[in-house]
């Protein structure tokens, strides 16, 4: 949404700017507004999310070799000078921050950054972003980081590994040398004694995140587990196309594009999910889609549906406007569309959705990257496009009254 200068990120807790496509909640349509993994876009233009709108682009070049990479340890006097004081949490949630990179705390470089440009000080409290970059928050020179968890709306936990991001006020990664760095983020929204929070490869993958939250009830944990980068590269090498998708570095491997930045940045072709498209749209033109309630036939070339006296209509898409789930319809049709032509399941059977897992990734073509994701994340769930919560596949963690919150930094 590419990568080689400009990543710009609205940071304003805007909820569903989607060109109003998006469903009130999440992209299942329930639940209360949470943060969801939202689509870089290059041309600065709205994509759509699932409840936090996010504009960022990146432009791909070529890539240089200054940057040290995972393997090359840069420590700076900010980070990780000494174990920052223990200072007790207001909402009675700890943030806990483990590094398992194989790399010292030393050389991993933490923010959070809420809606509004408020970002995340060491004792909990929260402080508006100015002009110059903020701060990384201290790490422990050892082990585990506690740190009070405010509350915050529309907010990300950023991470670079060997040297700071530079993110100053309406800025994010990406603007200027940083782009050759290692980077990633999770999604969280905290308010009213609970939080939404999960893992996101919407837009890219680089470093392997769990995220676990424990509470009276138990503990829950989503994202990808120690070795899943490694495993995860390899997969994709494996692919004659979906290994363009691959930026490195000096020699080291930056990140992974999701497939409608590769297709804009022409690392992919264009056409990658068309014979699929092409599919869908030709069966449903003798057979009734039934969707939700709609019932759907294609009609002049769009998909035409209808529902008691209300009508819809969907143009068949590129395969950019699929993976990147830009379908210009209805709240209820669009997550549930994408969703199926993501997942290769449309025509599976004339009821749909198709929640059976068993059934996702088979059609020929299919959302490779978004298979991949899936097969090495924990128990099968991730963001890895921006309607993934379709059904109960994505990395997305609800809890009441958290006690602790833990973003641990996988071994590669």
């Amino acid at each position: 949404m590419r990568f080689l200068a400009i990543a710009t990120i609205l940071l304003t807790g805007i909820l569903c700017q989607c060109l109003g496509i998006c469903p009130s909640n999440n992209g299942n349509g329930g639940g209360p507004p949470v943060p969801i993994a939202s689509p870089i876009n290059a041309s600065g233009s709205s994509a759509p999310c699932s409840l936090m709108t996010v504009i960022v682009s990146e432009a791909v070049g070529s890539c240089s070799s200054s940057s040290p990479g995972p393997g090359q340890i840069v420590a700076s006097p900010s980070a990780a000078a000494s174990n920052p004081p223990r200072v007790a949490s207001a909402t009675g949630t700890d943030l806990v921050i483990v590094n398992n990179t194989g790399l010292p705390n030393s050389a991993v470089y933490f923010y959070a950054i809420g809606s509004g440009g408020q970002y995340l000080q060491a004792d909990g409290s929260l402080k508006p972003m100015g002009a110059t970059p903020i701060p990384p928050l201290p790490l422990a020179s050892s082990g585990p980081t506690v740190m009070p968890l405010p509350f915050m709306t529309s907010a990300r936990f950023w991470f670079s590994l060997n040297a700071p991001l530079q993110m100053p006020k309406g800025v994010q990664p990406g603007m200027g040398a940083d782009v050759t760095q290692m980077y990633d983020f999770a999604e969280y929204n905290y308010v009213a004694g609970t939080i939404f929070i999960n893992t996101s490869q919407v837009d890219m993958f680089s470093i392997p995140i769990t995220l676990q939250v424990t509470s009276a009830q138990g503990t829950e944990t989503v994202g990808l587990p120690d070795g899943t980068r490694t495993q995860i590269f390899s997969a994709f090498r494996a692919d004659p196309i979906l290994k363009n998708l691959i930026l490195t570095s000096g020699g080291q491997d930056l990140r992974i594009l999701a497939p409608d930045h590769g297709i804009e940045d022409n690392l992919i072709p264009a056409t990658y999910l068309d014979a699929y498209i092409n599919q869908v749209w030709t069966y449903y033109g003798t057979h009734t889609l039934n969707l939700n309630g709609w019932t759907g036939t294609t009609v002049n070339g769009s998909l035409a549906f209808t529902q008691g006296g209300q009508t819809a209509a969907v143009q068949k898409p590129t395969s950019d406007q699929v993976f990147g789930c830009v379908l210009n319809t209805v709240g209820s049709i669009a997550p549930e569309l994408c969703a199926g032509l993501n997942r290769g399941t449309l025509i599976n059977g004339a009821a749909q959705p198709d929640y059976n897992a068993a059934d996702f990734y088979l059609s020929s073509p299919t959302n490779g990257y978004a298979k991949i994701i899936h097969q090495f994340s924990i128990n099968g769930k991730a963001y890895a496009f921006p309607y993934d919560d379709a059904g109960p596949f994505s990395s997305l963690l609800s809890t009441a009254n958290p006690t602790t919150v833990t973003v641990t930094l996988s071994h590669f």
